[in-house]
């Protein structure tokens, strides 16, 4: 008898665990997958699948650029540096300046931090200036450059930037969004 009651002490054990088992092997498929989060397309930082920063894969192609290039949109209208000219004197401060010859516009960047990638607000170690035809200055007011690039052995860099500059004296404001330097030597 007493034989009896274990071998039935033991089956409702090993049945019990088997169900156990069992229940704990369920694939749970009341339970829904996380989707992929979606892609900002304008969070300023390359992510997501994105090929470029806010660009590329899931969002809006990139743009292409040659080689080397400064271009940006200035009130909307694409402008186009063909003359580059960059300083970087004293050794700690690069001064872009990128002329558009057909319009004689000129858009300056003065960057005065440390030579690495990220993002800089405009302020004191970030400055734009924007000269129209007419060579009236428009002095940075807002806006932050993002370097993707800042190669201090082959003393190349490439940015994105996007910027307000304002004509104090006529009291004009200009938008400059979509800047791009590419591969730029200082």
């Amino acid at each position: 008898m007493k034989n009896l009651l274990k071998f039935l002490s033991l089956l409702l054990i090993a049945s019990s665990i088997s169900l156990f088992v069992t229940s704990c092997g369920d694939d749970d498929d009341d339970q829904t997958t996380p989707s992929t989060p979606t892609a900002t397309c304008s969070d300023g930082i390359q992510n997501q699948g994105e090929t470029g920063i806010d660009c590329g894969g899931p969002c809006a192609a990139c743009p292409t650029v040659s080689d080397t290039s400064y271009t940006a949109k200035v009130d909307g209208v694409v402008w186009e540096a063909d003359n580059i000219a960059v300083t970087n004197s004293p050794a700690t401060k690069i001064t872009l300046v990128g002329i558009e010859s057909g319009t004689g516009t000129r858009l300056t960047l003065t960057y005065s931090g440390p030579f690495t990638t990220g993002t800089v607000a405009m302020g004191s170690t970030f400055v734009a200036e924007y000269r129209n035809a007419a060579g009236t200055p428009f002095g940075g007011i807002s806006g932050s450059i993002t370097f993707t690039k800042f190669n201090t052995a082959t003393k190349v860099i490439s940015a994105t930037f996007n910027c307000n500059v304002k004509d104090n004296n006529n009291n004009i404001t200009k938008v400059i969004t979509n800047g791009v330097i590419e591969n730029i030597e200082y």
